[in-house]
């Protein structure tokens, strides 16, 4: 006679309520609803069991969640974020601008689209089209994708979904060679005279103003948005970097807390004081005057304008403006020669090397990180602007003289 061999307990149990099947797993003292209704008994069941299967190796915990949304909610909280408390707990010092950088990314970028979906509607082929079309910069979308592939790996250690991030391919940030304004085209949208200047951009007249400071200063767009007329030092001919608006639209410390201080030529000041008066609060005001300016007017009104140059002029944007301010500025300072000179200063704030006239580039455009007080009387500022008035004054005030040039060979 055959000895019965015992059947091993599955590690959950099934049973019928209110015409629906419930679960309960091993450790837990009450049931909760599959959601799967009963109607043909077996096949449901079945559809049951497979559920139960899917979550048996889930935690408690993570069993709670139906959709991504319900997952993600408190990731990249300090509070209550699981990767934030692992990155603390492993002594990693994560600064707390990528945590706000994170959870922007989640609330702009992949709550809305994937928020609201169940785990078994993820898939790694709808997250990377989702990626690959998305409107933005190849480098942004990877940033994207770092945000996401936080979120995903901790579903994939959930068993909550049977993939990770290994599976999505990332977009590849590629260096594409940004577009310039030619010499021609830049005397024809910032004439010289200031006249000539106001009946071109019109209405737009302020909008225009801001090109032109972001053609002639380096700033980002989102800089010259936050800039406030106290941070404008008439007297040194300058601009203090301390702020900018940031991708979910509120003021914050500048990119990579490239805090600056900023000499721009004197025709460009003297554009600025042609903006209408108060001086106060932001220098180019939204729709609302205690507001900053809304990007979509300065895109508008520079298109506007390329159109009514040249109705063929493409690929010109605010931010092509600073592209174009590099391209100036390095010439200048490459033709003037200037190692030499700040070498024997042994000047603070310039990281002097064979090839110096990217540095100072790179101390009047931001690229660069370096610790500063964001207040805009402090001292490093007033020292930085005397340097700079000192040494580099002769060469910014050479930046608009191209247009003189343009002139005289027109005629």
């Amino acid at each position: 006679m055959g000895v019965s061999m015992p059947r091993h307990a599955l590690p959950w149990s099934l049973k019928k309520q209110a015409g629906f099947w419930y679960v309960r797993f091993r450790g837990e003292s009450t049931y909760h609803s599959t959601g799967i209704r009963i109607e043909n008994e077996r096949a449901s069941r079945q559809r049951a069991e497979a559920y139960a299967r899917k979550l048996a190796g889930v935690s408690q915990d993570a069993r709670e969640y139906r959709t991504l949304g319900e997952y993600a909610a408190s990731y990249f909280c300090s509070e209550d974020c699981p990767w934030w408390k692992r990155q603390i707990g492993r002594g990693k010092n994560v600064l707390e601008i990528t945590r706000k950088q994170h959870r922007s990314r989640l609330e702009i970028h992949i709550l809305p689209r994937f928020g609201l979906l169940r785990f078994d509607e993820l898939t790694p082929s709808a997250i990377e089209n989702w990626l690959y079309n998305l409107d933005y910069s190849s480098q942004w979308k990877r940033h994207i994708y770092n945000t996401f592939s936080i979120i995903i790996k901790d579903m994939r250690r959930d068993q909550l979904i049977p993939f990770d991030s290994g599976s999505i391919e990332p977009p590849i940030p590629r260096s594409v060679e940004k577009p310039v304004l030619t010499d021609e085209e830049a005397a024809a949208v910032f004439p010289e005279e200031i006249s000539e200047f106001r009946t071109l951009w019109g209405r737009r007249f302020p909008l225009g103003v801001m090109c032109a400071l972001l053609y002639s200063s380096g700033l980002r767009t989102s800089e010259a948005r936050a800039l406030e007329w106290s941070a404008i030092d008439v007297d040194a001919c300058g601009l203090k970097v301390a702020q900018t608006v940031n991708r979910d639209g509120k003021i914050d410390a500048p990119k990579a807390g490239s805090f600056r201080a900023v000499i721009i030529p004197r025709w460009t000041m003297d554009l600025l004081a042609e903006l209408a008066q108060p001086h106060i609060g932001y220098v180019f005001k939204g729709r609302n005057p205690d507001d900053f300016l809304y990007l979509d007017s300065l895109n508008h009104a520079l298109r506007a304008i390329l159109l009514k140059i040249n109705p063929e002029l493409e690929g010109i944007t605010p931010h092509s403006l600073r592209h174009g301010y590099n391209t100036r500025m390095r010439q200048i300072l490459s033709a003037a020669g200037m190692e030499k000179t700040f070498h024997d200063q042994g000047l603070s704030g310039f990281r002097v090397s064979t090839v110096a006239a990217d540095e100072l580039l790179r101390s009047l455009t931001g690229h660069r990180t370096e610790r500063m007080t964001s207040h805009y009387d402090h001292p490093v500022f007033a020292k930085i602007f005397e340097t700079h008035n000192k040494y580099l004054r002769p060469y910014v005030e050479r930046y608009w003289d191209f247009r003189r040039s343009v002139v005289s060979d027109s005629n």
